[in-house]
């Protein structure tokens, strides 16, 4: 098998192609033939440097591809059952042995590519949304970077949960003009914070950090919540006066895909299956384009320089 891995030890980052094995097959594992590797803003951080050292790993949170061999536990796949898996991190590979309870099927509804970029984003819009429903009103929804590949499924999946008012925030007029084609109401610049409404949201999302996360609980009315699901700015955290949760009624919930699948692996896979079920149907729509594996160190600098408009998959 091949894979990448980031090489950064010279100031430089760049991506190294290598000549590995795979892993040991596990026989509750399963190993995929890879033949599209999902990218997001997460693995163009991490070769950037901005998330620290990361000399030595494999970028690529979701893939899609083919079975090749199962474990001897595994009974609900088989070999050449197309599918779609999480793997959070070693996505950049042309082989990828995986936990069974991550890999979903997936079938001809699905355009080639789409498996790879229809699970993490997806399954976490959907379950932190559902969690922050469940402690409040939930009308207005504030979305920042709304139509990048995690914002545009927070804001149709808002909307499948019965929000009545879902706003963006995004970079440029490209990317508005994409925001109420994706159905938002209401449309905000990050330059231009200002402008979008006090004490008025019931739920923001922010994947963003710095200015952003500050401004956020300014949006939020008495019983909001931030749903904190990211830092795509790489600025360091922001600080919050705690006294403020108690005399403003305001809440902040943190959700990260990763650790939640590893401690609830039922709940996960049937979210997983949820999510590729509605994209396959059509109920959920994922922004997307597909460029060779050549184009990817130019495909990481354009999600890291914000020229990407949804997600990016790369063909092997």
């Amino acid at each position: 098998m091949k894979k990448y891995m980031i090489n950064n030890r010279a100031g430089v980052s760049e991506l190294v192609l290598e000549e590995a094995q795979p892993s040991a097959l596990g026989e509750r594992d399963v190993e995929i033939q890879v033949t599209h590797s999902g990218l997001g803003l997460i693995d163009a951080l991490q070769f950037s440097g901005v998330m620290g050292d990361m000399q030595g790993h494999t970028p690529g949170l979701e893939v899609e591809g083919f079975i090749r061999t199962v474990g001897a536990a595994v009974t609900n796949l088989q070999e050449g059952d197309r599918v779609a898996a999480m793997c959070f991190g070693a996505g950049l590979a042309t082989v990828l042995v995986t936990h069974s309870d991550f890999v979903v099927k997936i079938d001809e509804r699905m355009p080639a590519g789409m498996g790879a970029i229809s699970l993490v984003n997806t399954v976490t819009a959907k379950e932190s949304l559902s969690i922050a429903r469940t402690i409040g009103r939930f009308e207005r929804v504030l979305v920042h970077a709304g139509v990048g590949g995690l914002g545009t499924q927070f804001g149709q999946i808002a909307s499948m949960l019965d929000a009545k008012h879902i706003d963006a925030v995004v970079g440029n007029d490209e990317k508005a003009i994409l925001a109420k084609d994706m159905g938002y109401h209401d449309v905000y610049y990050r330059h231009a914070l200002s402008d979008i409404p006090e004490d008025f949201y019931d739920v923001v999302i922010d994947s963003v950090g710095a200015q952003a996360t500050t401004s956020s609980f300014e949006k939020l009315r008495s019983g909001g919540r931030v749903i904190k699901v990211g830092n795509s700015s790489g600025k360091e955290a922001q600080q919050f006066d705690s006294l403020k949760f108690w005399f403003e009624n305001k809440t902040v919930i943190g959700f990260n895909v990763g650790l939640w699948i590893m401690e609830d692996t039922e709940r996960a896979h049937a979210a997983m299956e949820w999510a590729v079920e509605q994209v396959a149907e059509g109920a959920i729509r994922i922004p997307y384009e597909v460029r060779p594996v050549a184009q990817l160190e130019d495909s990481l600098a354009d999600l890291l320089n914000g020229k990407v408009m949804g997600k990016l998959v790369v063909e092997w």
